[in-house]
């Protein structure tokens, strides 16, 4: 099994929490979650419900949980980076506004992901 490039990292404090994807020898990629406490020993981690071939591209602690962001716009949730649970509500994309035009203005500007609003876990509502 080859290693792809992780495409990101975050810590609460006690734990690390990496995302990305394997590349195993059949050539079918999958995504990949990993959680260390001393950052030497690394384990993997079972993503609830990722697209295969679809990489995490993003990771976060928000304060209360981790949060993990694939390219096919899904969300995994965390509260330890252990086990982990798909959101039912996936990610928009948003177009921000351009910004005013003027010398040197770059006009084209990529579009932003947004994380929907759902409640924490344990809790009854926003």
């Amino acid at each position: 099994m080859s290693d792809e490039p992780l495409q990101s990292i975050t810590w609460n404090g006690t734990t690390f929490v990496a995302v990305g994807r394997l590349s195993p020898a059949n050539g079918i990629y999958a995504p990949v979650i990993l959680t260390t406490n001393d950052a030497t020993q690394w384990t993997s981690r079972d993503a609830a419900s990722f697209v295969q071939e679809q990489p995490l591209v993003s990771v976060l602690w928000d304060g209360g949980r981790f949060l993990a962001f694939g390219r096919d716009r899904t969300i995994q949730h965390s509260l330890d980076g252990i086990v982990w649970q798909s959101s039912d509500t996936p990610c928009r994309e948003i177009t921000p506004s351009p910004p005013p035009a003027g010398p040197g203005s770059n006009s084209s500007s990529p579009p932003v992901m947004e994380a929907p609003s759902f409640p924490r876990m344990g809790s009854t509502g926003p």
